[in-house]
């Protein structure tokens, strides 16, 4: 006669079940979405801003060259009006 012996009668049976449901994962969806489009958006802005900062010290940096240029000019121009000047006083 032949004895088996099995050390337990009872299996554990395991069981395959979804954590969350399909409105739950479109909750989830959109606010993790929304976060991210939220995250964007700000981003756009500090952008656009940084942009237009960037802009306008261009061109004020413009705007000074070109005022410091008609300085020059103007400055070259009189001296050599007064410089024409003195000659025709001397002579």
């Amino acid at each position: 006669m032949i004895n088996i012996v099995l050390p337990q009668m009872n299996y554990k049976i395991y069981a395959e079940t979804s954590i969350m449901d399909f409105n739950k994962f479109l909750s989830q969806l959109g606010g993790q979405l929304g976060v991210l489009m939220g995250i964007n958006i700000v981003t756009f802005v500090e952008v656009a801003f940084f942009l237009v900062g960037i802009i306008m010290l261009a061109r004020k940096r413009q705007f000074e060259v070109a005022e410091e240029d008609h300085r020059n000019t103007a400055t070259e121009h009189f001296e050599q009006k007064s410089m024409g000047a003195d000659d025709k006083t001397s002579t």
